[in-house]
């Protein structure tokens, strides 16, 4: 097969599920949920016309390890990153924002769990990657947990058994119907509120196509609603395509750690997944003003909201309220006492125990007072390298070559998680809150050595966040030290 046979193929495919990029054009980007049967077959199309070309690096399962190797790839007229299916998100009832928060009420019913059980993965992962230090962090335990399940997918033995423990989940099988659950219940896009949360499967053509096992390819794209791509991995073309599709699925919130994006030659396979939120205030105008944050560091004059607040609890050092968004959505604002530490309320759990054993909208004894709450405006970006702290969880064996299990991917040897980072950003301000989260995962070949990386509610000091789903799912947390 040559270069025409490949161009044939794609003209064959449906336009709107396969988009090539040549060179310094951008290819469109579209989320997805399910692959469908036309979907598949053109997938399958595609994959057999690049994979059959001799104009594609055939590596034998064997990377290319050397600078030198990776520059005797044929550089015939071909594309250089490739859109290899995307599929589209189920329809949703219309009408109005009352009527689709019983539709996703009603689905999240009717699918066990919607997420239950994972208390335990949110409470420790939060304490893991939130504690520790006096910064701002932010952590989204949501798309960390999808992008882990996606993880898990290709992995098998003790590897994928500690991925499975952290997720709180027995089986593979569960998985795929807790993160369907979540996926699914957790999706607004046009109405009130927006949610959207994205995946992608970056392939890497220096690598033959007998590195991978495409059933797991296609399990992952049918199951986590994951797009797939192929394309020369440190190749600015494809590293282009990676940046416009995080931009895209994030509405530009990530600009700055897109932009830092790059990969390189021994990447098997790029997992990376976006989250993108934004909801209004409930309320329809929120007052603001200038007000002192007490920082750490010092003193700040900074503009602060002031709203009506839904629920309002004192615990044992700490106090916390709630401010309602649109689509049942809230923000809760979580307040040590004064001589009280964020690491020991992250340390015991117990606030955010009581806000995940809520009842979407039930309270405590909302109604039964006026609560007014006043809080910083703030914008919030942090990156965390994930590695570390995983292995701290007990997910050790992914990340070293000489032990872990990728069996479900590809026969080669020597594979293991070289990347595993996470940012986020989160914004607030008199209009509502806006954030957006991102996850990348290199899957890499060689064997390389581990190495750890060493009832009026004024939060006017440091404090810790959380940004709930109506079904009480924490899509973001952080901590506050700095309202500047």
């Amino acid at each position: 097969m040559n270069e025409f046979d490949i161009e044939e193929a794609l003209n064959e495919i449906d336009g709107g599920l396969i988009k090539a990029s040549a060179p310094g054009k951008k290819a469109p980007v579209k989320r997805i949920l399910r692959i469908g049967a036309a979907a598949a077959a053109a997938a399958a199309v595609l994959f057999a016309a690049l994979w059959g070309t001799g104009l594609i690096k055939k590596a034998r399962n064997e990377a290319p390890n050397t600078e030198a190797e990776v520059n005797m790839t044929e550089k015939a007229e071909r594309p250089r990153a490739v859109a290899v299916s995307t599929a589209v998100r189920p329809e949703v009832p219309n009408g109005t924002a009352l009527a689709y928060t019983k539709y996703i009420v009603e689905l999240r019913r009717t699918k066990y769990g919607r997420g239950a059980g994972l208390e335990g993965f949110y409470n420790k992962t939060l304490r893991e990657f939130l504690s520790g230090n006096d910064e701002n962090t932010a952590y989204s335990p949501f798309n960390v947990y999808l992008t882990l399940a996606m993880l898990a997918e290709t992995t098998d033995g003790n590897t994928r058994g500690q991925i499975l423990e952290l997720l709180g989940v027995d089986s593979i099988e569960d998985l795929r119907e807790r993160t369907a659950a979540l996926t699914e219940t957790n999706y607004r896009n046009g109405g009130a509120d927006t949610i959207i949360s994205a995946a992608s499967l970056w392939m890497n053509e220096l690598f033959d196509p007998s590195s991978y096992n495409k059933k797991t390819l296609k399990k992952l794209a049918e199951c986590y609603a994951a797009s797939s791509y192929s394309g020369v991995m440190g190749s600015p073309e494809y590293n282009a395509l990676m940046r416009d599709w995080v931009n895209e699925n994030t509405n530009g919130l990530l600009s700055d750690q897109a932009d830092a994006l790059t990969s390189d030659p021994s990447i098997l396979l790029r997992i990376m997944t976006t989250l993108y939120f934004k909801a209004a205030w409930i309320e329809e105008k929120v007052h603001w003003s200038e007000s002192v944050f007490h920082s750490p560091s010092g003193d700040q004059n900074v503009n602060f909201i002031h709203g009506q607040g839904t629920d309002y609890y004192e615990g044992e050092g700490y106090t916390m309220a709630s401010k309602e968004l649109e689509g049942g959505n809230k923000m809760w604002f979580i307040l040590p006492n004064e001589g009280v530490s964020i690491d020991s309320l992250l340390e015991s759990g117990e606030p955010v125990d009581l806000i995940l054993s809520m009842n979407g909208g039930n309270g405590f004894g909302e109604g039964e007072y006026i609560l007014n709450v006043n809080a910083p405006f703030f914008d919030s970006e942090s990156k965390i390298d994930l590695i570390q702290g995983l292995m701290d969880l007990g997910v050790t064996d992914c990340f070293d070559g000489s032990v872990s299990d990728f069996s479900p991917l590809t026969p080669l040897e020597n594979i293991y998680v070289g990347k595993a980072d996470h940012g986020v950003r989160v914004k607030m301000n008199e209009k509502g809150v806006e954030a957006a989260a991102l996850t990348v995962i290199d899957i890499v070949y060689g064997a390389a050595p581990i190495e750890k990386p060493i009832i009026t509610f004024t939060a006017d000091r440091a404090f810790i966040y959380l940004i709930v789903s109506e079904d009480n799912t924490p899509l973001f947390a952080g901590t506050l030290y700095s309202a500047e």
